[in-house]
């Protein structure tokens, strides 16, 4: 099932979407992807626990935790809560604390040295702990994260065939980059069958461009792509971070919200969405696009909500 549909018309652009966030599961998203595949290699490797990590609000929490609870597996969330507003609680925070996952919440300069306490506590436990981002540094896991929404460029393609529909464009937001760095690779892959190329363009939510893209390469390079041609295949801006990842989004993204809501029924949030979907619009503008874009929906339907709630 590819969840896309045409959804309007942008000066001489037709903006079709894909809605990852209408997945069955954990109000759906590309996090639940995601976990799918983090869970098959657990699996794989006879895991019997996972850690995973973000912030109050990370959509990745939320679905690892109840990914776990589906399957009876013990989760351990390490959450980042600096500058958290503490008379509010994020609905995320709220979904993963419910889900039964054990909460070990630490500054920012402290993430690393309590991952570590946190596997140490799982393997005292009798546990074969999984960080979802492999070693304590984040890193070891890049394949499998990238996979996840690597395997969605061919339903995309699949599309197209049957609609008639080429599209020219993607546009998405970026995090971590495991989404996008996925989705570079399996483009990659398809010039080298003679697919149409397919140009991809990131709207950064949390970080500036160069970070980025070094966090792009960290995934291609790992996996033994190309790095330089991949990136040849993507624009990634970071011009619509407003106050970051989880901060205050700048006004018209939250007026482009309310918009959408209002008149195309569509939920995004000021964390992902709603920023990229702003984006997607400026980039249009900026460079003369024309003829058929796609935006990929990440999901983030509980950030919609607390947006709503506090509007």
């Amino acid at each position: 099932m590819s969840n896309i549909y045409f959804l309007e018309k942008y000066k001489n652009a037709d903006i079709y979407i894909k809605r990852e966030d209408l997945h069955p599961f954990s109000f759906g998203g590309n996090k639940v992807k995601i976990a799918q595949e983090i869970f098959a290699d657990m699996e794989e490797k006879g895991c019997t626990s996972v850690i995973s990590f973000g912030s109050p609000t990370s959509n990745m929490n939320r679905a690892i935790a109840h990914m776990a609870a589906s399957k009876g597996i013990t989760c351990r969330v390490v959450m980042k809560t600096e500058g958290r507003d503490a008379r509010t609680m994020p609905m995320n925070e709220r979904l993963v604390r419910e889900s039964g996952a054990y909460v070990t919440e630490c500054a920012p300069s402290e993430v690393r040295e309590t991952i570590i306490r946190v596997m140490e506590e799982a393997r005292s436990a009798g546990e074969k702990p999984y960080y979802i981002y492999g070693d304590s540094s984040g890193h070891g896991n890049e394949e499998v994260l990238m996979r996840a929404y690597g395997k969605q460029y061919w339903p995309i393609r699949e599309y197209e065939r049957q609609e008639d529909v080429k599209f020219s464009d993607i546009f998405l937001a970026v995090g971590t980059a495991a989404t996008i760095s996925g989705l570079m690779a399996s483009i990659s892959e398809g010039c080298e069958v003679d697919e149409p190329r397919i140009f991809l363009h990131g709207i950064s939510v949390a970080r500036k461009e160069e970070a980025v893209r070094e966090a792009i390469q960290r995934f291609l390079a790992s996996c033994g792509y190309d790095t330089p041609q991949c990136l040849g295949l993507a624009d990634i801006t970071d011009a619509y971070l407003g106050g970051g990842y989880a901060g205050t989004a700048a006004s018209p993204v939250r007026m482009l919200i309310d918009e959408k809501m209002r008149t195309l029924g569509l939920p995004l949030d000021p964390v992902y969405t709603g920023k990229a979907y702003y984006g997607m619009l400026r980039e249009i503008d900026r460079l003369g696009i024309t003829g058929s874009v796609l935006f990929i929906h990440t999901g983030g339907m509980p950030l919609f909500f607390d947006y709503w709630q506090e509007r």
